[in-house]
């Protein structure tokens, strides 16, 4: 992997983390907020719309780039097998770990006299949920680790199936043609992924690797992608074309951030490694920091657009603030946590 890729690759999963932040900032899913038809509801509206058809970019981007990440250098089943080893240290016990601390914290809220304030259901009733909820990552946005693990364990079948670049492109053909036709494939199925985890397998192939890999100088190429890249954020906003958006749209901010990142040289920070930690600790705070401004502003629609900002201005902050703490303090335990990120 050259410099400036592995440049690129930090840089993106930082950013990627803080749109996962905006996106979870949203005041409908963690406070309850509803349009009621004024200029300035529909403001908001319009606002958080937006932000959140470009924090949609984050999770495909991840999956495009854990997959050329896992990929790009396996040869043999020997290499397989070594990376599933090393995988089980990076995603499964930090999704174990972290779910298992975040499912015991609500647990304890639901249990309390703080729960009125969660507007959720308390289905922490039993042994056997609060399994469930730690394996399948109910209380935490972490199902995407858990997709990651499934690929992973399912790599020698899917390294047999890509070995060559028309076998790849057939089977994110095939994947998508899958889930068009199918109506029992949500959101967090794997196969809902497939086809953009593929995409990723796609770009290690030697007639294609030199696309993702190599800076983009070509101003008519970037510009052709940014109204592309535009042109699908309004389709995917007003005319219901999300899954294309997933699966074209972080392709293009990839080529689009090269002129950015290679003009403005932008060097890289101490707290772009803490992005991981951000992405498994973001949606906690979130929701006690907006329970917290709710409580202190109150409910109209200004309230709640003050907290819509704040938020990520707030939770991202905090969230650098406790991973360095902790890297400093208890570096041991912070590795194990994170997967030694």
């Amino acid at each position: 992997m050259n410099k400036y890729l592995s440049y690129k690759i930090l840089f993106f999963n930082f950013i990627l983390s803080v749109l996962i932040v905006l996106l979870h900032s949203n005041c409908k899913v963690t406070l309850g907020w509803n349009n009621d038809g004024t200029n300035l509801s529909n403001f908001i509206e319009l606002l958080t719309t937006y932000i959140s058809c470009i924090g949609h970019i984050a999770v495909p981007m991840f999956y495009i780039i854990s997959a050329y990440l896992f990929y790009h250098n396996i040869s043999t089943l020997k290499d397989t097998l070594s990376k599933i080893k090393k995988r089980i240290k990076t995603l499964l016990i930090p999704y174990l770990l972290w779910n298992t601390f975040f499912v015991s914290i609500f647990w304890i809220i639901l249990h309390s006299p703080f729960s009125k304030y969660l507007h959720m259901n308390n289905n922490l009733n039993s042994i056997h949920s609060i399994l469930i909820a730690i394996i399948n990552s109910d209380l935490t946005p972490l199902w995407f680790i858990k997709n990651l693990f499934i690929f992973t364990i399912l790599s020698p079948v899917i390294q047999w199936a890509t070995q060559k670049t028309l076998s790849t492109i057939f089977c994110i053909i095939l994947s998508c043609i899958t889930i068009y036709i199918s109506n029992n494939i949500n959101y967090y199925n794997p196969l809902y992924w497939l086809p953009i985890y593929l995409t990723g397998i796609l770009f290690t192939k030697k007639k294609l690797t030199s696309f993702f890999t190599k800076k983009e100088n070509s101003k008519t190429l970037i510009f052709l992608y940014l109204v592309s890249f535009i042109t699908l954020m309004i389709l995917a906003i007003h005319f219901d074309f999300m899954y294309l958006y997933r699966l074209i749209a972080p392709i293009l901010l990839w080529k689009i951030s090269d002129p950015i990142l290679t003009q403005f040289s932008i060097k890289p920070k101490f707290y772009w490694k803490y992005s991981f930690f951000i992405y498994c600790t973001h949606f906690f705070i979130i929701n006690v920091v907006q329970k917290l401004l709710y409580l202190l502003l109150g409910n109209s629609n200004i309230d709640y657009l003050i907290i819509y900002v704040s938020t990520p201005i707030i939770v991202l902050p905090v969230c650098i603030l406790i991973a360095k703490t902790l890297d400093n303090k208890t570096n041991f335990i912070y590795k194990i946590i994170t997967g030694n990120r």
